[in-house]
């Protein structure tokens, strides 16, 4: 048998030429070992039923909703079509394209001069960090719409009282609208991509369109990186609303998001005052039904006077000593334009500073500690604290205070002075009354239960919620 060798040059060759090939055709350093790069998409085939919109019977129907008067909506939309500038971004895209569209004036600056909505705005109900990483819940998206400026009709498809005829009835009310009414309204969905047989989950879009024969809506989706607009069913698009989120327990919806001359963006808002999983916030009672419990324990914690207007006092401070204690998860902020001096933040604090001494004035006592405020932002913060005594509704006050016969004749002096608010507040505390149901609803939904204490399936380790590829 003949050997077969190698010199040293014929050996430095081969293998130059295998590093070569592996270049060249792209082959793992090591025989055996494969690589395995990231998977990539650019864009998805979309599934029927759903029909494109740039199609030849996409644009046949887009034609036929223009001389049916079913696309009121889609001009303003389509000025601020955006794509989500993440692949978990669907609700804060979608968000900030109908605020944009709605004409809201975010009242912060955008970028140089700018005020205008970004995804980057829109932080105040969950932090953007979180929302990148495991997406936005229904509750929380209507949250940010509402401390933003918006007004906000939300629906959830399993409440007793919505069905698809409601559903159908609000598509034609905001598709079908007068284009110039200044009360322009715009739907966004909360659905099931499954139910369209599309890769993916939950999503959000706003509606641009509808279809009145074939009775179809028209899709704006801001994933535009995978699917283009769309038109679908009315009926299929409500299923795919009546698929659960697993993350809340509840069906998806359907928000009728609308702007007013006289909506602009609130200057105070509720967030959180600790970080989800601290041990503050295990501590406290983050839950509706968890902290509207806690506040109900602090305000009958012992027998309150006999005489109504000392027990209104009494339950006032009670209050106060609740607003400041651990249990309570929330708290007030004032908004302030980036780099501005904001006057009308300014007369929101005097306000709040003349609600708390016109209550001291009427039980005789000084329940507040309400200090005279500054001409600076940064001198306002002692009269926060008569704003989040209003951002409890007076429905909660009520059901705190039960059925104790002095509970309930100091709610009969409380009522008209927690109503009586001036009238430059009445927009910032409805909009802190809407968004104290909208957070601890939210974060009910996370829980899954009652917490009291702690919110243990909140703060789990979760494995980050992105939309399916």
């Amino acid at each position: 048998m003949r050997k077969t060798t190698f010199s040293i040059a014929s050996a430095y060759i081969f293998c130059l030429g295998a590093r070569w090939a592996r270049g060249f055709f792209h082959l793992p350093d090591q025989i055996g070992m494969a690589s395995s790069p990231p998977r990539t998409f650019h864009r998805r085939p979309l599934p029927e039923p759903a029909i494109a919109f740039s199609s030849s019977r996409g644009r046949q129907l887009f034609s036929e909703a223009l001389a049916q008067g079913g696309l009121a909506c889609f001009f303003r939309l389509i000025e601020q079509f955006h794509t989500q500038g993440e692949p978990a971004y669907c609700g804060l895209g979608t968000l900030a394209m109908v605020m944009n569209a709605l004409g809201v004036d975010p009242e912060r600056v955008w970028k140089g001069p700018w005020r205008w909505f970004s995804e980057s705005l829109l932080d105040c109900c969950e932090p953007l960090e979180t929302v990148k990483e495991r997406g936005i819940t229904f509750s929380k998206v209507a949250c940010l719409a509402r401390c933003n400026g918006a007004h906000v009709e939300a629906h959830r498809a399993d409440e007793p009282d919505v069905s698809l005829e409601d559903f159908r009835r609000a598509v034609r009310k905001t598709c079908e609208a007068d284009p110039e009414d200044e009360n322009f309204q715009v739907i966004v969905a909360s659905y099931s991509r499954k139910a369209l047989n599309q890769t993916g989950d939950g999503h959000y879009s706003p509606i641009g369109g509808y279809h009145s024969e074939t009775d179809q809506v028209l899709i704006l989706d801001v994933a535009r990186f995978k699917y283009p607009p769309h038109w679908v069913p009315v009926k299929t698009l409500w299923e795919a609303m009546c698929r659960v989120d697993q993350e809340t327990g509840r069906s998806r919806g359907f928000m009728v998001i609308g702007s007013t001359t006289c909506l602009k963006a609130s200057r105070l808002a509720l967030v959180w005052r600790w970080p989800e999983c601290s041990t503050k916030a295990k501590q406290a009672a983050s839950t509706l039904s968890g902290c509207s419990k806690s506040f109900s324990q602090a305000l009958l914690a012992d027998p309150l006077p006999q005489n109504a207007s000392a027990a209104a006092a009494e339950v006032i401070r009670r209050a106060l000593r609740f607003i400041e204690s651990p249990q309570m998860p929330l708290t007030v902020v004032y908004k302030v334009p980036e780099g501005q001096s904001d006057q009308e933040v300014v007369e929101v604090a005097k306000a709040l500073g003349r609600f708390g001494d016109g209550l001291n004035r009427a039980l005789g006592d000084e329940c507040f500690g309400i200090e005279d405020v500054g001409d600076t932002v940064e001198e306002l913060g002692p009269n926060r604290v008569a704003a989040s005594v209003l951002a409890i509704e007076p429905s909660l006050w009520q059901q705190a205070l039960g059925t104790d016969v002095a509970a309930q004749a100091a709610w009969e002096v409380l009522r008209p002075l927690l109503l009586d608010f001036l009238q430059v507040l009445k927009k910032d505390i409805f909009v802190l009354q809407q968004q104290w149901a909208d957070l601890l609803t939210a974060r009910e939904e996370m829980c899954g239960a009652i917490c009291s204490g702690s919110c243990e399936r909140a703060c789990v380790q979760a494995e980050p919620k992105r939309e399916g590829y």
